[in-house]
């Protein structure tokens, strides 16, 4: 996974003085597989709509140098008219509390929106469309958001990414490091305990810990055991869950991630589900298995 640099870059007019009730600070938390339309969304989640609104509008009125120094996720290669076009429009669906409208840019400007932001870091299988993937606040409520691929001989599921966070000042226009956390999951299925074997990997100080809850599903039913751990950063372990039998049905497993940060909502900043394996078996002397396929899909 590659590292992405930032430099901040001061405007030149003076900001005004902050009261106690309202900070002139946002946060931005993106995954690597996240597109700038994601990071966008999760900015209104993040921060709410005023705050998002005024920082884009001080972005839009600054100098084109100071534009280009806020160093956005995902519009690196941008020209200065281009990013102002994304300014403009993610100034105007801030105001209005909405999704950007990809038909206010230009077709370039609209296919960089919606691609990945670091490809390296995806591993990404979806039963839906991966434009109507959804994370955050509204993530709980959206179809099933697949994340990963089949491992170890399709025995069991890995998930891979980057979670990047920094903050902005909206007064004066610039952003702060940017803090990363390269993560996987490893969802080993049994009959009645399943375990994830987890891995973080922290640069920067924004970020701290990550919390997980895990829920096993069973021939599409949750199963009772659900798992809410918090984990140290960087760090290793192993999450359990406890549930009743899988034995001849499907295995799938869902998992809400949280990372610590200084500034945004104590939202969920992801909500995805396993694949789904075949139905589970045991057969002497091999050991119980829960295979995952990319053909098999009984829904």
């Amino acid at each position: 996974m590659g590292v992405t640099l930032t430099t901040i870059t001061l405007a030149t007019f003076s900001a005004p003085v902050a009261s106690a009730e309202e900070a002139p600070t946002i946060g931005i938390g993106y995954f690597g597989s996240d597109t700038y339309v994601d990071v966008f969304s999760n900015m209104l989640d993040y921060n709410g709509p005023d705050k998002t609104s005024q920082f884009f509008a001080s972005a839009l009125s600054a100098d084109e140098a100071v534009q280009e120094g806020l160093d956005l996720p995902g519009l690196d290669s941008l020209s200065t008219d281009e990013l102002g076009e994304v300014l403009s429009a993610s100034a105007d669906a801030a105001s209005s509390q909405s999704d950007i409208d990809l038909s206010s840019v230009s077709e370039n400007v609209a296919d960089v929106l919606t691609e990945p932001i670091e490809p390296a870091t995806r591993t990404m299988i979806s039963d839906e469309p991966a434009s109507e993937a959804t994370r955050g606040m509204a993530a709980a409520a959206a179809a099933p958001l697949r994340l990963g691929n089949a491992w170890a001989d399709g025995f069991a599921w890995k998930y891979a990414d980057r979670y990047s966070f920094r903050h902005c000042d909206f007064w004066l226009v610039n952003c702060g490091p940017i803090s990363k956390i390269d993560f996987s999951l490893i969802t080993d299925p049994g009959e009645v305990r399943t375990t994830t074997q987890l891995n973080f990997v922290r640069q920067g100080d924004d970020l701290g810990k990550v919390t997980i809850e895990s829920t096993i599903y069973s021939g599409g039913r949750a199963l009772s055991g659900t798992a809410l751990e918090t984990w140290s950063t960087p760090g290793y372990g192993t999450q359990y869950n406890y549930h009743t039998s899988t034995l001849g049905y499907t295995f799938e497993a869902e998992y809400k991630l949280r990372f610590a940060k200084p500034y945004g909502s104590a939202a969920w900043d992801a909500v995805f589900r396993t694949g789904v394996s075949a139905p589970c078996s045991e057969t002497p002397p091999e050991a119980y298995k829960c295979k995952f396929t990319p053909q098999f899909n009984p829904y």
